[in-house]
């Protein structure tokens, strides 16, 4: 069945390529600009909390030549308030939970605010045999007040925090004004870690659902919008995907901060430097990591890898980190949790500022190269990481 869905939703995907096929997409979605219109049918009131917030690329690092993805910055972008709205008279349908008004249009803010994963959505909920339309009085669940943690991607580490949980920050100023602690709706796929993670935001097993991806009515939908400008609503940035509003990732890390146990463990060396290791995974792993162990230890790095740790240990290890050093990846998603680090990324082949950005937000430093591909991992010459290392400003502790 997976690679029955993977071929569908590659075709699907290659298919959205179609400006004509966009179009038909767009006119069935509710985009940002309509959905803050009071006219707009089924939604019943926009609430803002804070204010917007300029980010601001201009601390980059990098030794040349500069990963090209990263080479296009400096630039700025704008992020939106903190903003709840309450929908009334919702469904909820297909396993990423596309998510109908009363009119039948798609709020395209639940669907990460892009129309490709509208049509990708589609695609799964056909496989999972329900219609991807609004069918008034068929719904198979109903619902009071909730919100809907389910889409895209939420079993992705970096997604889970930046796609979802980071709306909560929203949600939290909703609850505090209001009085209102609607039900959250969690992914038919929830995981352990994903729990382990939104118990650290400050929720528990009576807070939330888990969402059988049934056809579900919700009397009241309330949807904290993405803290991020979305497709459609400003012109597309570079890096606008990736510029969240700062004070929503420096709370959503504060949060989780606060809520680890006093004995959870932190496997941060007396350096505070931590090498993330993805030797585990199956792709951009270093090709040549043993012979780096001796520049390694001189540079008093030890190495840590994420997915041996509960969620909680990793918040621990990173509040604590001076340095971090890693090779792109999802593991590097922790540094949502350091206070005052540099970030060293590794690039080979696959080129994102997903992390640039983030410590940008979070008022860490960074700084990074590009090494030669090999295959889907790379070789890491030892003369240009300590390079990087000195334009970083890490110096040797050994």
């Amino acid at each position: 069945m997976f690679g029955v869905e993977r071929r569908v939703t590659g075709a699907v995907d290659r298919l959205l390529g179609s400006e004509m096929v966009r179009w038909v997409i767009g006119r069935r979605t509710l985009d940002r600009p309509a959905l803050f219109e009071a006219s707009t049918t089924g939604v019943e009131s926009v609430h803002r909390y804070g204010h917007a917030e300029t980010v601001s690329f201009e601390r980059q690092v990098a030794l040349d030549p500069v990963p090209s993805r990263l080479a296009m910055r400096p630039v700025s972008t704008d992020t939106p308030p903190w903003t709840v709205l309450e929908c009334s008279d919702v469904q909820l349908v297909g396993p990423e939970g596309l998510t109908f008004l009363p009119d039948g249009r798609v709020l395209l803010e639940n669907s990460l605010g892009w129309n490709k994963r509208v049509g990708v959505s589609a695609a799964r909920s056909v496989l999972e045999r329900t219609l991807p339309v609004r069918r008034d009085g068929h719904a198979a669940r109903s619902v009071d007040t909730a919100v809907s943690l389910v889409g895209p991607w939420t079993d992705n580490f970096y997604h889970w925090h930046f796609d979802y949980l980071v709306r909560l920050a929203a949600l939290s100023s909703y609850t505090a004004t209001s009085g209102k602690e609607p039900l959250l709706l969690l992914p038919p796929e929830t995981s352990d870690w994903m729990r382990d993670a939104l118990s650290l935001v400050g929720y528990d097993e009576s807070d939330w659902r888990v969402w059988d991806g049934r056809r579900t009515n919700v009397d009241r939908l309330v949807v904290p919008a993405l803290p991020r400008e979305t497709e459609g609503s400003a012109p597309r940035l570079p890096n606008h995907y990736y510029s969240l509003n700062p004070d929503a990732v420096r709370w959503l890390g504060e949060r989780m901060r606060s809520h680890v146990a006093d004995d959870v463990p932190s496997h941060a060396p007396d350096t505070g430097r931590l090498y993330v290791s993805r030797q585990g995974g199956d792709s951009r792993r270093v090709s040549n990591l043993d012979s780096l162990a001796p520049l390694l230890e001189t540079y008093g790095f030890e190495r840590f890898r994420p997915e041996e740790h509960s969620v909680a240990e990793q918040v621990a290890t990173f509040a604590d980190a001076d340095v971090v050093l890693g090779v792109h990846g999802a593991g590097l998603t922790n540094l949502l949790f350091a206070t005052d680090a540099t970030l060293v990324e590794l690039f080979g082949s696959y080129v994102n500022p997903v992390f640039y950005a983030l410590a940008v937000q979070t008022n860490n430093e960074y700084a990074c190269a590009g090494f030669e591909p090999r295959g889907d991992d790379l070789h890491v010459d030892p003369d240009r990481l300590r390079a990087l290392f000195d334009l970083a400003g890490v110096a040797p502790v050994a």
